[in-house]
């Protein structure tokens, strides 16, 4: 069983699992650069990424 599988049968959709997977190769990046690496639209990343923060599977850091 490879890791998509398991991340589909958790309930995650095709976009969350992209981002996801782009977060642990990256590892910390802003939205901009997840964006650019998943050809994920930047404003559907924040929702995709509330949506990981609110399962525990990301985090967030704001850098001023």
């Amino acid at each position: 069983m490879d890791i998509k599988h398991v991340l589909e049968e958790l309930g995650l959709t095709d976009k969350e699992i992209n981002a996801y997977l782009k977060l642990i190769e990256l590892g910390k990046t802003s939205v901009q650069r997840l964006s650019e690496v998943t050809g994920i639209n930047r404003v559907t990343l924040y929702s995709i990424l509330e949506n990981l923060i609110k399962k525990g599977m990301a985090g967030s850091t704001i850098i001023e």
